[in-house]
């Protein structure tokens, strides 16, 4: 019967199996911090557009604010001509 050998021994090139040069890791640690600056950026610009939208009054609350109060003037002109005629 042949005697069968279970050495476990380390592979010779580990450290080069397991390098993070390998897996391109200082690049993509520069791609990631140029997109997060970006996006930073992109969320600032965001936020500021957002602010200045916010700040835009509501025209139709104002046209309906216009005409109440134009309505309002005709009711109390009406209302003086009356007035004045019941005086006179």
């Amino acid at each position: 019967m042949s005697q069968v050998n279970f050495k476990v021994e380390t592979p010779k090139n580990l450290d080069t199996i397991f390098s993070l040069d390998c897996f391109h890791f200082n690049d993509m640690k520069g791609v990631f911090k140029n997109i997060y600056e970006i996006l930073k950026t992109f969320g600032v610009k965001l936020d500021e557009l957002d602010r200045k939208l916010q700040s835009i009054p509501d025209f139709e609350a104002l046209t309906k604010a216009i005409q109440d109060l134009d309505g309002k003037t005709t009711e109390l002109q009406n209302v003086d001509k009356k007035l004045r005629a019941d005086f006179e």
